[in-house]
């Protein structure tokens, strides 16, 4: 590079769907001659339906169940949707999974509406009776 050139060695050249007129005025206040550039149809996203959709609150509830459920996929105890087979048992995952629910009782006592600190001791019980249940098979 030249210590004395003022120019950019390169060029960002923003692509996405904007008009002629901004494209014009953006290049002319670089400096340099309008480029012809070619446009394309940018993102598109072809499920409306998905991209309308509100995504869901979460909350303590939702948090508790995301992970006993991926507990009790881990211990075989939900079957497969495409196959309507019992998942495959992962004793490591299922336990990082209620140990997260412990650590979760634990570090949240005393801050819990009663229903939610009876579906946490619930959930932990149930888990690790399962886990126990599930080791003895293997």
């Amino acid at each position: 590079m030249d210590a004395g050139k003022d120019e950019p060695s390169f060029r960002v050249i923003d692509k996405r769907n904007r008009t002629d007129e901004s494209d014009e005025k953006s290049s002319a206040s670089a400096g340099s001659p309008p480029t012809q550039e070619k446009k394309g149809d940018g993102f598109v996203m072809h499920d409306k339906a998905a991209a309308d959709a509100a995504p869901t609150d979460i909350d303590f509830p939702t948090l508790v169940y995301s992970f006993a459920t991926s507990a009790m996929i881990s211990l075989g105890q939900i079957q497969d949707p495409q196959t309507g087979k019992p998942t495959e048992i992962n004793l490591g995952l299922a336990k990082q999974n209620i140990d997260i629910l412990s650590l979760l009782q634990a570090k949240t006592q005393g801050n819990l509406t009663a229903e939610e600190a009876e579906m946490l001791k619930h959930f932990v019980t149930e888990l690790r009776l399962l886990f126990v249940e599930a080791g003895k098979k293997r």
